[in-house]
């Protein structure tokens, strides 16, 4: 039977659904920008695929003599530098307004289970978190910093659209979509550094409150939470452990005082769906083993990403059996 929500249960939900909707608001102005660059090569990418099949281009090499179609990528080079220098405007204030929100939510946190004085820092306490990937890397250097393989995909998919005998247009819309994946490397990170910025305010203001002993990770309980997250959701660390996560995750956590408030735990929930669910959610493989007796956190492990630092992840199912 799961606990009644408690005081800081109701308070910690109100204050995770606050950040997603911040979280949401700078995703949508980031997707907003991104038509803009759309709408600015995608007139090209017609005409180069026009001309593709006018000249019977067969190998990205012919591409590549084309002046017209390197005058395209200079162009898209052009495009995404320019919007990698707005996104990291855009992806910078989200982590300055994350950061203040989780110190601020920190300290009503503490509040929520704490009656008398402890150390609050300053919102100038976590500026250092703004500008900056897990790894330490400036934020604008990152984003400026073009993937020259967008070169290749583009070609690729062109010469692909001619070889199917697709239209231009047809052939167009291929390539805007191979475009479009770099929208979401920039999605990606807008959402995996602010949410970094705001546990990581959170976990510093527990560290110098010098009443709180550790921190609960909390997770989202729903059949979009990942594997790891499941089976983790509840853990406490010490109070100097670093908040880690994996690439677009949506945890966040609770300061532990005296006492770990009682409450229904991701997994607990997990263990109430039936089994088509529980299947859908674990895979048939990870279901099996865990019917058969493995221990659920075995599902997630920690490893060091080079851009993301520490990393909650999944165990492959080779590293299982």
């Amino acid at each position: 039977m799961p606990f009644p929500p408690s005081e800081i249960e109701r308070l910690t939900d109100l204050q995770r659904a606050r950040l997603l909707a911040r979280d949401q608001a700078a995703m949508d102005a980031l997707v907003r920008a991104w038509e803009g660059v759309e709408s600015a090569v995608e007139r090209d990418m017609l005409v180069a695929a026009e001309r593709a099949r006018l000249r019977g281009y067969t190998s990205p090499a012919d591409l590549h003599n084309d002046r017209r179609y390197r005058d395209l990528l200079a162009q898209v080079r052009a495009e995404l530098t320019r919007y990698g220098h707005d996104a990291t405007d855009t992806i910078t204030d989200a982590q300055r307004d994350a950061a203040r929100a989780g110190l601020t939510d920190a300290q009503d946190a503490i509040a929520a289970q704490y009656d008398g004085r402890f150390s609050r820092l300053p919102i100038e306490a976590v500026t250092n978190l703004v500008g900056i990937l897990g790894d330490g890397a400036p934020l604008r250097e990152v984003l400026v910093d073009i993937d020259p393989r967008i070169d290749d995909r583009l070609a690729q998919s062109l010469i692909n659209g001619v070889a199917r005998g697709k239209n231009p247009h047809a052939i167009a819309d291929e390539m805007g979509t191979v475009f479009g994946t770099e929208l979401l490397r920039f999605l990606t990170i807008a959402r995996t550094e602010s949410i970094r910025a705001y546990n990581t305010a959170s976990q510093q203001q527990y560290k110098d409150s010098g009443i709180v002993t550790g921190w609960q990770r909390r997770e989202t309980k729903d059949r979009r939470c990942c594997t790891a997250c499941l089976v983790m959701d509840g853990t406490v660390y010490p109070v100097d452990t670093a908040w880690h996560d994996h690439v677009n995750g949506r945890g966040t956590m609770v300061p532990v005082l005296d006492r770990v408030p009682p409450r229904q735990t991701a997994w607990e929930w997990f263990e109430t769906l039936d089994e088509v669910t529980q299947r859908d959610i674990l895979g048939d493989r990870r279901f099996e083993l865990w019917v058969g007796g493995y221990t659920p956190t075995a599902f997630a492990r920690t490893t060091t990403d080079p851009i993301w630092g520490a990393s909650l992840g999944v165990t492959p199912l080779r590293d299982l059996v």
